[in-house]
């Protein structure tokens, strides 16, 4: 019963990369989105998501996509790991 563990730990590695390469940064650029008020008149500032990326880079930098990528990283990691060993558990049974 190694190859779940192995799996799992595997589902873990990959879950995090997920959450660095592809996950924080998006969410960060969806809050901002959706959290942009412009006053009382309810006009957006940035509108639409490669504008949204453009102006988080001039006006906060790089880094600024990746606030919050530890948490999110391990939402995600423990996430696929729990996934990737329950699917492999049950794709061991099928054969026995």
């Amino acid at each position: 019963m190694l190859i779940p563990a192995i799996i799992g730990i595997a589902a873990l590695a990959a879950g995090v990369t997920e959450a660095v390469v592809v996950v924080t940064p998006l969410e960060v650029i969806k809050i901002r989105l959706q959290a942009q008020k412009l006053g009382n008149s309810g006009e957006t500032l940035v509108k639409g998501r490669t504008l949204a990326l453009f102006h988080a880079f001039q006006r906060e930098g790089f880094g600024s996509l990746y606030s919050g990528m530890g948490l999110t990283a391990l939402r995600q990691g423990t996430n696929q790991a729990g996934m990737g060993t329950c699917i492999s558990l049950v794709k061991i049974g099928e054969y026995y």
